[in-house]
């Protein structure tokens, strides 16, 4: 209750990634192949972003059209303590007696104070709906696999797994290889039918939303083109380091997705060496949870490395589960003193850099945005405006733009760089929008 007050207070007043801006296009009216929201679609997102923004209008919240994206991140950040404490406990009971009483809690508490995962919880993005749905069902499952649970919970997880997919499609590479093991394996107490029901439960959860999203795309073959138009843009546009194979990238891959998330460079690697004692430990004494852990976020690590632009931090959330349970299992000795301890000094850390940028991100717009509502109003008529192009596109739907009706009215063009007759701030939009 405390991280969904602490959130709600502070959602934005604009939007600000170009993905936010697709999806608010999505929301105003969905059509994937003017990338609204850019493919795959995220039906499930904005369905539930639609319903938000109805009832946020109904009410006369200011700015619906953003907070209505915004409040899921918020809403499920908050939910998926739960989820993840689930996990965790499941996880720590594949060795009763081995980790302390707290240890669950700690973990959660660090995964849900770390930096990154604070500052999600406040986008209007996917993220943290997408993380919080794959949790859900990766807790059914492996409580499947540890023991603690029964065969309803393998067809729950089953069924949320093929609903996480239409929430954010990277959630496969999360719940389907955890399934597929909790299908395949001998010993897991699992009669014929319940594998089989398991699988049309999966089924069923993805024909809920893939229906839905192939006619409103206006068949297969017209969803077909813009999903391959948007893996030629990604594979062409974006610095990944399946087609990026220097030193370089590979450095800022591993920089990106694993130290930043924490804060700060020296603060992420102290906490990914922590990590590695506990890989160390769980292998000693608790392999199976450790094969669990790998095989739950190994396929999406390696994906998010090769083939997503690790320079996008957000795409990382997904790490910070393992990388904290693994973390505070190398500290967890005895009745669990220490961890409470480094699970303070984690908590303190996060707070010191969360909090102001909390502030700031929900006291003003984006740069971008500011820049583009002061040029237009105090440009002239004909007056060129260039800027990123995602920035333009926006601003020409004025309405949904920090609720400034002046967007509306600015004629911007697109420009290979900045007229002569922008102001300097625009300029500087571009590059934000970049970044």
């Amino acid at each position: 209750m405390v991280f969904l007050a602490a959130h709600l207070a502070f959602l934005p007043l604009s939007l600000e990634d170009v993905d936010s801006i697709n999806f608010a296009l999505g929301v105003a009216d969905f059509d994937v192949a003017k990338h609204q929201p850019h493919p795959p679609g995220y039906p499930v997102f904005i369905g539930l972003a639609k319903a938000s923004t109805s009832v946020l209008r109904s009410m006369h919240v200011p700015r619906p059209e953003i907070r209505g994206l915004a409040i899921w991140s918020a809403i499920c950040g908050a939910a998926l303590a739960f989820f993840l404490f689930d996990l965790f406990r499941a996880l720590a009971g594949v060795t009763p007696g081995l980790l302390s009483r707290v240890m669950p809690f700690c973990a959660t508490l660090v995964v849900v104070m770390s930096p990154l995962y604070w500052f999600t919880a406040l986008r209007p993005l996917s993220d943290m709906t997408g993380l919080a749905a794959a949790v859900a069902a990766q807790s059914l499952i492996v409580s499947v696999l540890t023991g603690s649970g029964s065969a309803s919970a393998l067809l729950g997880g089953a069924f949320v797994s093929g609903i996480a997919i239409g929430v954010r499609s990277q959630t496969a590479l999360l719940t389907l290889p955890l399934l597929g093991l909790a299908l395949l394996l001998p010993r897991s107490g699992l009669r014929s039918h319940n594998r089989l029901a398991a699988v049309g439960a999966t089924a069923l959860g993805v024909l809920v939303w893939v229906l839905p999203l192939v006619v409103a795309s206006g068949g297969l073959s017209e969803y077909a083109r813009a999903l391959g138009s948007q893996a030629g843009e990604d594979f062409s546009g974006v610095v990944m380091l399946w087609t990026t194979r220097t030193k370089a990238a590979a450095l800022d891959a591993a920089l990106y997705s694993f130290l930043w998330p924490w804060g700060h460079p020296i603060a992420g690697a102290i906490v990914i060496g922590v990590a590695f004692i506990g890989v160390l430990r769980t292998l000693g004494v608790m392999p199976r949870a450790l094969g669990i852990l790998i095989v739950g976020y190994a396929p999406y690590a390696v994906f998010h490395l090769l083939f997503q632009e690790t320079v996008t931090v957000r795409y990382a959330l997904p790490l910070v589960v393992p990388v904290a349970f693994l973390a505070v299992c190398a500290l967890d000795w005895g009745r669990g003193t220490s961890t409470v301890l480094v699970t303070t000094a984690l908590v303190a850390w996060s707070i010191a850099l969360s909090f102001p940028a909390t502030w700031a991100y929900g006291a003003r717009s984006s740069p971008a945005f500011r820049a583009l509502i002061e040029a237009a109003r105090r440009g002239s008529p004909g007056q060129s405006i260039a800027d990123h192009r995602p920035a333009r596109r926006r601003a020409t739907r004025g309405r949904l733009v920090a609720g400034d009706r002046h967007g509306e009215r600015c004629g911007i063009r697109a420009a290979a760089g900045v007229a002569s007759g922008a102001r300097a701030g625009v300029a500087h939009a571009g590059r934000a929008m970049a970044r």
